[in-house]
C-alpha cells in the first residue's frame, strides 16, 4: 500500500517542526507570516495595509490546516521552499474560500469584520457581534473592501444598537 505522503515530505515536517522559530512564527521574504497554531496546525497570513492613517488594519489569513496538509500543499521539501508562498497564493486561496480578508478597526463599535467568499458572494461577518452581511458580488481587492467599509460606517459603528431590536 503506498503512502499518500512521499517520504521527503514526511522528513520535511519533522525538520519544519523543529526549526520553527519561537513563538512559532516565520516570515518568508515575501513577507507572507507562517504560524503554527497550535501543535501541527498551520496558517499562513500577510498584512494588506500598513498606512495606519486609514483607520483600520487588513490581513489575509489562510484557513487554519494540519502541518502535513501544508507541507504537501506548498510542496515544501526544504525550508527555503517556503518563500514560493506569496500574496497570489494566499489570494487564490481566498477566492476558493480557504482564507478570509480580517480587518480590525479599533474606533469602531464593531472592532472587526471578517470577509470570505461563499457561493460566489462574499459574506462580511462578526460572530462574537452575532453580524452577517451577503454582499452580491466577489470583494477582492483592498479598495472593494475599504468602499464597502466607507459605504456601510454607521451601521457598523452602531451594531449593538442595531442587535437590541432584534
Amino acid at each position: 500500500m503506498k503512502s499518500k505522503t512521499p517520504i521527503n515530505l514526511i522528513y520535511s515536517a519533522d525538520l519544519f517542526r523543529e526549526l520553527m522559530p519561537h513563538p512559532r512564527v516565520l516570515t518568508t521574504k515575501k513577507n507572507i507570516c507562517l504560524k503554527m497554531t497550535r501543535p501541527n496546525m498551520m496558517v499562513a497570513y500577510i498584512n494588506l495595509n500598513t498606512d495606519e492613517s486609514k483607520g483600520y488594519k487588513a490581513t489575509l489569513r489562510t484557513d487554519e490546516i494540519t502541518l502535513d496538509n501544508f507541507i504537501e500543499e506548498h510542496k515544501v521539501t526544504d525550508l527555503g521552499k517556503l518563500d514560493n508562498i506569496d500574496l497570489g497564493i494566499l489570494w487564490i486561496k481566498y477566492l476558493a474560500g480557504k482564507a478570509e480578508v480580517r480587518v480590525e478597526m479599533p474606533d469602531m463599535d464593531l472592532k472587526k469584520i471578517q470577509f470570505r467568499v461563499v457561493d460566489g458572494c462574499t459574506m462580511a461577518y462578526n460572530y462574537d457581534r452575532h453580524f452577517c452581511d451577503r454582499i452580491p458580488q466577489v470583494l477582492s481587492m483592498l479598495p472593494h473592501f475599504e468602499s464597502y467599509l466607507k459605504l456601510n460606517r454607521n451601521r457598523l459603528e452602531n451594531i449593538n444598537a442595531l442587535r437590541s431590536f432584534g
